[in-house]
């Protein structure tokens, strides 16, 4: 799958190599419609899939967004470091992942690239690994085996372990903190 972007600087680019890519967009797509709650407004423009069918390839189509994404926005604050701002911007992001989880969502994937800060307020995006309320494992077009190893809990990395690469991990709330 490729995204494709498109904002005041032109057309960007970014391959997603991920298992299952090719049902990635259409996963974003439906896990963005279902949390509207966190999503920014107007941010789903639409998606589908490309000729083909449910076997080819997906699309995902999104409202830019200004503004840094997280580790951006922080590294242009090293210079001239700026205490209350990156705690407003730490507050926001924290405010976005308890809303998330206040709907009973996890996200799967947290670090700090899927927040953008645009001016004092982040929006959490990225929700292609999230699970819902009611999700049971096994139940999704794309396998659940946790995000990057750095940012993975120690009881996600066992099961990831001691597991087969075919098999659903359970995520939790507290496998997240």
């Amino acid at each position: 799958m490729i995204v494709s972007a498109y904002g005041p600087d032109g057309a960007s680019a970014d391959p997603q190599g991920h298992a299952d890519s090719g049902r990635l967009a259409l996963v974003k797509g439906e896990l963005l419609l279902a949390t509207g709650l966190v999503a920014p407004p107007g941010l789903y423009q639409g998606h589908g899939f490309l000729s083909g069918g449910p076997a080819a390839s997906s699309w995902l189509a999104l409202r830019w967004m200004q503004g840094d994404d997280a580790e951006t926005a922080f590294a242009k604050r090293r210079p001239a470091p700026d205490a209350s701002a990156a705690a407003a911007y730490a507050a926001t992001m924290c405010k976005d992942v308890a809303d998330l989880r206040a709907g009973g969502w996890r996200h799967g994937d947290l670090q700090e690239v899927p927040f953008i800060l645009e001016s004092h307020q982040a929006h959490l995006l990225d929700f292609a690994m999230a699970h819902a309320p009611d999700r049971t494992p096994g139940s999704r077009p794309v396998t659940y085996r946790g995000a990057y190893d750095w940012f993975m809990s120690p009881e996600l990395a066992h099961a990831r372990l001691i597991t087969t690469p075919v098999r659903d991990l359970p995520l939790t709330t507290a496998s997240e903190v």
